[in-house]
Protein backbone atom coordinates (compact mmCIF):
# COMPACT_ATOMS: atom_id res chain seq x y z
CA UNK A 1 0.00 0.00 0.00
CA UNK A 2 1.37 3.48 -0.92
CA UNK A 3 2.22 5.79 1.86
CA UNK A 4 -0.43 8.60 2.32
CA UNK A 5 0.51 11.81 3.90
CA UNK A 6 -2.70 12.04 5.50
CA UNK A 7 -2.42 9.57 7.63
CA UNK A 8 -0.14 11.50 9.50
CA UNK A 9 -2.28 12.63 12.91
CA UNK A 10 -0.43 16.77 12.22
CA UNK A 11 -2.83 19.21 10.72
CA UNK A 12 -2.21 20.43 7.33
CA UNK A 13 -1.12 23.51 7.93
CA UNK A 14 1.80 22.55 10.82
CA UNK A 15 3.12 20.30 8.23
CA UNK A 16 6.22 21.17 5.74
CA UNK A 17 7.33 18.96 3.06
CA UNK A 18 10.82 19.45 1.06
CA UNK A 19 11.79 17.51 -1.69
CA UNK A 20 15.63 17.06 -2.97
CA UNK A 21 16.25 15.53 -6.42
CA UNK A 22 19.85 14.22 -7.34
CA UNK A 23 20.17 12.66 -10.65
CA UNK A 24 17.62 9.98 -10.78
CA UNK A 25 17.39 9.97 -6.82
CA UNK A 26 14.37 11.94 -5.27
CA UNK A 27 13.99 12.33 -1.35
CA UNK A 28 10.65 13.58 0.29
CA UNK A 29 10.87 14.72 3.67
CA UNK A 30 7.53 15.24 5.65
CA UNK A 31 8.13 17.21 9.04
CA UNK A 32 6.42 19.99 11.74
CA UNK A 33 9.27 22.48 12.20
CA UNK A 34 8.32 22.97 15.86
CA UNK A 35 8.73 19.22 16.52
CA UNK A 36 11.63 19.17 15.27
CA UNK A 37 13.25 21.84 17.09
CA UNK A 38 11.65 20.13 20.80
CA UNK A 39 13.01 16.81 19.35
CA UNK A 40 16.56 18.39 18.71
CA UNK A 41 16.72 20.11 22.17
CA UNK A 42 16.66 17.00 24.16
CA UNK A 43 19.19 14.91 22.26
CA UNK A 44 21.57 17.85 21.53
CA UNK A 45 24.84 17.20 23.95
CA UNK A 46 25.21 20.72 24.49
CA UNK A 47 23.76 23.08 26.59
CA UNK A 48 21.43 22.43 29.14
CA UNK A 49 20.64 18.89 27.76
CA UNK A 50 24.16 18.14 28.40
CA UNK A 51 23.51 15.08 30.57
CA UNK A 52 20.22 14.27 28.76
CA UNK A 53 19.78 10.57 27.36
CA UNK A 54 17.14 10.99 24.79
CA UNK A 55 18.00 9.21 22.16
CA UNK A 56 17.39 9.46 18.34
CA UNK A 57 16.76 6.88 15.81
CA UNK A 58 16.48 6.28 11.88
CA UNK A 59 14.14 2.88 11.46
CA UNK A 60 14.30 2.69 7.48
CA UNK A 61 10.55 0.51 6.63
CA UNK A 62 9.73 -1.22 3.37
CA UNK A 63 6.66 0.16 1.79
CA UNK A 64 6.60 -1.25 -1.24
CA UNK A 65 8.52 -1.99 -4.19
CA UNK A 66 9.49 1.70 -5.07
CA UNK A 67 9.39 3.60 -1.84
CA UNK A 68 11.05 3.11 1.75
CA UNK A 69 10.22 4.96 4.60
CA UNK A 70 12.54 6.11 7.12
CA UNK A 71 10.91 7.27 10.52
CA UNK A 72 12.82 10.21 12.51
CA UNK A 73 11.97 8.97 16.27
CA UNK A 74 12.72 10.83 18.84
CA UNK A 75 12.32 8.78 22.62
CA UNK A 76 10.99 11.20 25.14
CA UNK A 77 12.64 9.50 28.31
CA UNK A 78 11.65 12.45 30.23
CA UNK A 79 7.86 11.08 30.53
CA UNK A 80 6.81 7.81 31.96
CA UNK A 81 6.67 4.78 29.48
CA UNK A 82 9.08 6.77 27.04
CA UNK A 83 6.78 7.81 24.11
CA UNK A 84 8.32 7.23 20.63
CA UNK A 85 8.01 10.44 18.81
CA UNK A 86 8.25 10.82 15.39
CA UNK A 87 9.46 14.56 13.97
CA UNK A 88 9.89 13.55 10.55
CA UNK A 89 9.26 11.14 7.87
CA UNK A 90 11.89 10.54 4.37
CA UNK A 91 10.18 8.73 1.47
CA UNK A 92 13.01 7.24 -1.17
CA UNK A 93 13.26 4.78 -3.65
CA UNK A 94 16.91 3.23 -3.03
CA UNK A 95 18.69 2.25 0.22
CA UNK A 96 22.48 3.49 -1.10
CA UNK A 97 25.24 5.96 -0.06
CA UNK A 98 23.87 9.24 -2.19
CA UNK A 99 20.25 8.84 -0.66
CA UNK A 100 21.31 8.60 2.98
CA UNK A 101 24.00 11.05 2.45
CA UNK A 102 20.90 13.87 1.19
CA UNK A 103 18.46 12.37 4.15
CA UNK A 104 20.77 13.65 6.39
CA UNK A 105 22.05 16.30 4.89
CA UNK A 106 18.06 17.55 4.73
CA UNK A 107 17.64 16.29 8.29
CA UNK A 108 20.70 19.10 9.59
CA UNK A 109 19.59 21.94 7.42
CA UNK A 110 16.20 21.53 8.59
CA UNK A 111 17.45 21.40 12.55
CA UNK A 112 21.17 21.95 12.61
CA UNK A 113 21.33 21.26 15.90
CA UNK A 114 20.58 17.76 15.51
CA UNK A 115 24.53 17.30 15.02
CA UNK A 116 25.61 17.31 18.67
CA UNK A 117 23.31 14.33 19.27
CA UNK A 118 24.40 12.54 22.05
CA UNK A 119 22.69 9.11 20.81
CA UNK A 120 22.01 7.82 18.18
CA UNK A 121 20.43 4.44 16.74
CA UNK A 122 20.17 2.94 13.84
CA UNK A 123 19.00 -0.21 12.33
CA UNK A 124 22.70 -2.10 11.67
CA UNK A 125 22.63 -1.38 8.10
CA UNK A 126 26.26 -0.70 7.21
CA UNK A 127 25.65 1.38 4.68
CA UNK A 128 23.71 4.25 6.70
CA UNK A 129 25.68 3.67 9.31
CA UNK A 130 28.85 4.96 7.52
CA UNK A 131 27.11 7.88 6.48
CA UNK A 132 25.61 8.51 9.87
CA UNK A 133 28.99 8.28 11.87
CA UNK A 134 30.06 11.09 9.47
CA UNK A 135 26.87 13.27 9.87
CA UNK A 136 27.20 13.21 13.76
CA UNK A 137 30.51 13.15 14.94
CA UNK A 138 29.85 13.44 18.56
CA UNK A 139 27.44 10.97 18.63
CA UNK A 140 27.31 7.19 20.28
CA UNK A 141 26.15 5.70 17.40
CA UNK A 142 24.96 2.28 18.18
CA UNK A 143 22.07 -0.76 16.78
CA UNK A 144 18.90 -0.92 19.02
CA UNK A 145 18.42 -4.26 20.36
CA UNK A 146 15.47 -4.93 18.67
CA UNK A 147 17.37 -4.69 15.31
CA UNK A 148 20.45 -7.03 16.70
CA UNK A 149 18.26 -9.30 17.56
CA UNK A 150 16.08 -9.22 13.87
CA UNK A 151 19.70 -8.86 12.25
CA UNK A 152 21.47 -12.20 14.14
CA UNK A 153 17.90 -14.00 12.44
CA UNK A 154 19.08 -12.94 9.39
CA UNK A 155 22.21 -14.34 9.39
CA UNK A 156 20.65 -17.37 10.55
CA UNK A 157 18.40 -17.21 7.90
CA UNK A 158 20.07 -16.14 4.91
CA UNK A 159 23.81 -16.45 5.35
CA UNK A 160 24.13 -19.50 6.78
CA UNK A 161 21.28 -21.14 5.22
CA UNK A 162 19.36 -22.01 8.10
CA UNK A 163 16.15 -24.08 7.54
CA UNK A 164 12.48 -23.13 10.26
CA UNK A 165 13.47 -25.59 12.03
CA UNK A 166 16.79 -25.34 12.88
CA UNK A 167 16.42 -21.26 13.12
CA UNK A 168 13.23 -21.66 15.83
CA UNK A 169 15.65 -23.47 17.76
CA UNK A 170 18.62 -21.14 17.66
CA UNK A 171 16.54 -17.93 17.67
CA UNK A 172 15.19 -19.38 21.42
CA UNK A 173 19.37 -19.57 22.20
CA UNK A 174 20.28 -16.53 20.98
CA UNK A 175 17.35 -14.54 22.98
CA UNK A 176 18.25 -16.69 26.34
CA UNK A 177 21.71 -15.36 25.33
CA UNK A 178 20.93 -11.99 24.74
CA UNK A 179 17.93 -11.32 27.15
CA UNK A 180 18.56 -13.96 30.20
CA UNK A 181 15.89 -15.88 31.37
CA UNK A 182 13.62 -14.27 34.35
CA UNK A 183 12.25 -17.94 35.46
CA UNK A 184 15.58 -19.35 36.80
CA UNK A 185 17.23 -15.53 37.16
CA UNK A 186 20.12 -16.57 34.36
CA UNK A 187 21.62 -13.25 33.34
CA UNK A 188 21.83 -12.42 29.78
CA UNK A 189 24.59 -10.31 27.50
CA UNK A 190 21.80 -7.11 27.73
CA UNK A 191 21.78 -7.56 32.00
CA UNK A 192 25.81 -6.35 32.22
CA UNK A 193 25.60 -2.62 31.73
CA UNK A 194 29.29 -2.58 32.20
CA UNK A 195 31.69 -2.93 30.16
CA UNK A 196 34.06 -5.28 31.76
CA UNK A 197 31.49 -7.82 33.47
CA UNK A 198 30.30 -8.11 29.85
CA UNK A 199 33.13 -9.00 28.66
CA UNK A 200 33.76 -11.71 31.66
CA UNK A 201 30.42 -12.77 30.60
CA UNK A 202 31.38 -13.61 27.11
CA UNK A 203 34.33 -14.92 27.52
CA UNK A 204 32.77 -17.40 29.91
CA UNK A 205 30.48 -18.65 27.13
CA UNK A 206 33.19 -18.83 24.39
CA UNK A 207 35.14 -21.34 26.64
CA UNK A 208 32.39 -22.97 27.06
CA UNK A 209 31.55 -23.21 23.37
CA UNK A 210 27.75 -22.76 24.58
CA UNK A 211 25.51 -19.16 24.15
CA UNK A 212 22.04 -21.52 26.16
Amino acid sequence: MAYNKDQLSLPHHRQKVVVTKTGQTTVTFLYPKALLARCAAFVSNSGRYMTAKSILSFDPKYSNKDMFVLEVVFREITINGEPIIIPGLFMFSRQNTVTFDIILDMLLEAEPSFARAALVMSDGCETFGDVIDKKFRYAFHGVDRNHVEKNIVHYLQYEMGLQEGSIKKWKRRVYRFLRGEQSTGTKGLYDFEDRALAAVFLNLKRNTGRIH
